[in-house]
């Protein structure tokens, strides 16, 4: 899951790189997210249905990601690969995790960022966390 496949599918549908990857995000059958970025930080994004509300990409593009790397310049317009999660999300189930990132810049100067997770691990472990939290009693104590 990539721009790759994002291009195919809108040469195939004749619909804009946008359009396909925003409906791949929503009705694609994998984790998916999609982040737009301008100068002036993140202009929007869209997750997919098996993301969890509770992440919500960085307001600019973080140190350790490939759009990071896009926005200091440089000759390359794409790059693509594994990433730590926590350079995407502020919330504490992302600190050992990786996940997938494609980024590329338009020809207007903004970075799209495709995000996946290939491992699902990451949202396994949220929906414990979350779990545990919602056992807790108003003392802080777990339920016995």
């Amino acid at each position: 899951m990539d721009f790759n496949v994002v291009k195919s599918l809108a040469e195939t549908f004749s619909t804009s790189l946008t359009a396909t990857a925003i409906r791949l995000v929503e009705y694609g059958p994998l984790p998916t997210m999609l982040v737009c970025y301008s100068n002036a930080g993140r202009e929007w994004f869209v997750r997919g249905s098996c993301v969890p509300e509770q992440f919500w990409p960085s307001k600019k593009p973080e140190p350790n990601t490939y759009a990071f790397d896009l926005f200091k310049g440089g000759t390359e317009h794409e790059l693509q690969g594994k990433v730590p999660a926590k350079a995407w999300f502020d919330h504490q189930i992302a600190e050992p995790h990786y996940i997938q990132e494609h980024s590329f810049r338009t020809s207007y100067g903004d970075v799209f960022s495709f995000l996946w997770w290939k491992d699902e691990q990451m949202l396994i472990d949220l929906e414990e966390y979350e779990e545990r939290r919602a056992n807790r009693r108003s003392d802080r104590r777990e339920e016995e």
